[in-house]
């Protein structure tokens, strides 16, 4: 009987587990980013496909919790490569981004990332991310890299 009760047990402690977890959703490009916002909740991770995404607006708005944050990843850190105009807006709270690699243009607007959208960003983070070699042509441009607000 003890067997049994074990093996109960470890079933049950798994599915925990697998509920705390949280949901992956695997994204493409901006929109597919947004659509899975739409439905994401506290623990989801969205994961970006390795490649390049040109020209990309990747508005990241939500609303994660403490100690489950919402994270949006590279798929592998440093292979996502947002390239052209592409900007990255971070609004809500308790969200994650990181690994991610802006090279090769510049934002036509605004900053590269900005920590405000519909709202402002609260306990929100940018890890892990590097910018290099994206900026205007003309010295004289003005130009931010990282805007925060919150």
């Amino acid at each position: 009987m003890n067997y049994f009760k074990k093996i109960i047990f470890i079933f049950l402690f798994l599915l925990t587990f697998s509920f705390l977890n949280g949901a992956e959703y695997l994204v493409t490009n901006a929109n597919e980013v947004a659509n899975a916002m739409n439905s994401a909740q506290p623990g989801d991770t969205l994961t970006m496909v390795n490649g390049e995404w040109q020209s990309q607006v990747i508005e990241f708005y939500g609303d994660g919790q403490e100690g489950s944050p919402i994270l949006l990843r590279a798929q592998t850190p440093g292979k996502v490569k947002l390239t052209g105009f592409s900007r990255l807006k971070i609004s809500g709270t308790w969200l994650v981004a990181d690994g991610l690699l802006f090279t090769d243009g510049y934002p036509s607007t605004g900053a590269v990332v900005e920590f405000r959208g519909g709202s402002h960003a609260h306990y929100c983070r940018l890890t892990n991310t590097a910018i290099d070699g994206y900026s205007p042509e003309n010295d004289n441009d003005e130009f931010k890299w990282v805007s925060i607000y919150g």
